[in-house]
């Protein structure tokens, strides 16, 4: 049986590399023009032209989790060793407890004795023995509405096409950083911190 808790270190706790094989190719910039001044450019044009031009309207971003940090205790099922401790490094940097477990079995057990204290689980989607869509229908016997987020190397749509998720499902690609997590962890659970529930 391989599980344990992690509280928040009281320094910033050192990063492990990701595998190699789930390391993407660096990005290059975008190289995305200043919204200000493009604006200005086309009201100026068309003043100089002694004609009105109509700007093009500017699409409204998605809104952002007024917090990224959180102090609730997350359960992470993961197989891999190195990524299962990656995970519980981003989740102790931004606040959280971590209960983390090799495999389904022990995530079940742990659900089954600590499920009050648990606020989400985070899950691989294949392992060894059980996916992760048939551990959450067991802990979902014990815990029904605890809130569920899939992680994978597998892309959401290579992920559902073959039929081991459903559309629609919270999911995050691997490799993920510290706040591409955290951010989905918050829209599963609200953008402010809250207070862990009681497990008495």
């Amino acid at each position: 049986m391989r599980f344990r808790y992690l509280e928040k270190s009281s320094t910033t706790a050192a990063l492990h590399p990701w595998p190699a094989r789930l390391v993407p190719p660096p990005r290059e910039s975008t190289g995305a023009p200043n919204l200000r001044q493009t604006v200005t450019a086309a009201t100026t044009s068309a003043s100089s032209l002694g004609t009105t031009s109509p700007i093009e309207e500017v699409r409204t971003p998605e809104p952002v989790p007024a917090t990224l940090e959180g102090s609730e205790t997350i359960l992470v099922v993961e197989d891999d060793d190195a990524v299962r401790k990656m995970a519980c490094t981003f989740l102790t940097i931004k606040g959280y407890k971590v209960v983390e477990a090799s495999n389904a079995s022990d995530a079940i057990e742990i659900v089954t004795r600590d499920g009050k204290s648990i606020a989400l689980l985070l899950t691989d989607v294949v392992m060894p023995g059980m996916k992760g869509r048939e551990l959450v229908e067991q802990i979902s016997k014990v815990c029904e509405r605890l809130p569920v987020l899939y992680m994978s190397a597998y892309t959401e749509d290579a992920a559902v096409n073959s039929g081991i998720l459903d559309r629609g499902t919270a999911f995050i690609e691997k490799p993920f950083g510290p706040d591409d997590l955290a951010a989905k962890i918050r829209e599963l659970l609200g953008s402010n911190a809250m207070e862990q529930p009681s497990a008495n």
